[in-house]
């Protein structure tokens, strides 16, 4: 089965490569016309293998994958970060055009984490498209990939003032936000707001728990002295 693209069977190789900047391409990449067949397997592989060394080349193919209706997930994913680790132009406007309304809901939530790399205030704004939309998905995993993004919580936040979302997905991101540890008021106030949420007393993050239970171990028990 030909897609034209590389085949990288060494995931070993394309992770070291990522991490120090190896260039690894001579030797063993061959193309899928010449595999022995064309599992998810391999096809993931190659475009590991593109996103790290950034094969603008293969771009064009890329874009076949991620623009064909019966795409598996696991592969479609891959694709879209291979274009995000491209980053070219047209690779920008394929992944910004596929996070927007229209598309389905799992080709929008890859494409937005993808567009974090690019714009993280673009994606915000889509993420809270997407999540005050009518059939909104649990918003756990994404929430998790803004927390992560360089300035991701801050676009999160901005992206949310004014906007509405379910009171129950307003509260799983809540808890993500909360659960994570961090000093995170800002954006646990927009999500708050959004999900319409009453805020009563704040919710303590884990450093601030720490300290507090510290502070109480330091002082002790003023009735027992």
């Amino acid at each position: 089965m030909h897609y034209g693209i590389p085949f990288c069977p060494n995931y070993g190789l394309v992770s070291a490569t990522r991490n120090r900047n190896i260039n690894g391409r001579g030797g063993f990449i061959m193309t899928m016309e010449r595999a022995e067949d064309g599992s998810d397997a391999m096809r993931i592989a190659a475009l590991k293998a593109i996103a790290a060394w950034k094969l603008t080349v293969y771009r064009p193919n890329v874009e076949s994958i991620v623009r064909a209706k019966k795409t598996p997930a696991s592969v479609l994913r891959a694709a879209i970060t291979a274009l995000a680790e491209i980053g070219d132009a047209n690779s920008v406007t394929m992944i910004a055009s596929m996070a927007t309304d229209g598309n389905d809901t799992a080709t929008r939530l890859s494409a937005i984490e993808a567009l974090m790399q690019l714009s993280v205030e673009d994606a915000g704004k889509e993420a809270v498209d997407l999540f005050s939309s009518n059939d909104a998905p649990d918003p756990s995993s994404l929430v998790r990939a803004f927390l992560k993004a360089e300035g991701g919580s801050a676009a999160l936040a901005a992206a949310l003032r004014g906007a509405t979302l379910a009171p129950e997905n307003a509260k799983r991101a809540e808890r993500v936000v909360s659960a994570s540890g961090r000093d995170e008021n800002t954006l646990l106030s927009a999500v708050r707001a959004a999900g319409g949420l009453y805020e009563g007393a704040p919710e303590l993050t884990k450093k601030q728990m720490e300290a507090l239970v510290e502070k109480v171990q330091t002082r002790g028990d003023a009735k027992r002295g």
